[in-house]
């Protein structure tokens, strides 16, 4: 009876793991957007000044 509690208790541990990492590759990805799209923007900025 205990070893399979353990073993429920250990999947409910990388349940939890897994969830946490991809709520946290999330919130990368959507960082990492915002960064690049901030860029993107600040380049096109610097174009248009120097084209016109």
């Amino acid at each position: 009876m205990s070893r399979e509690l353990d073993v429920a208790r250990s999947v409910l541990v990388l349940d939890v793991l897994a969830q946490s990492f991809w709520f946290l590759c999330f919130i990368f990805k959507q960082r990492t957007l915002q960064v690049i799209n901030t860029f993107l923007h600040s380049t096109d900025k610097k174009d248009k000044s120097l084209t016109h």
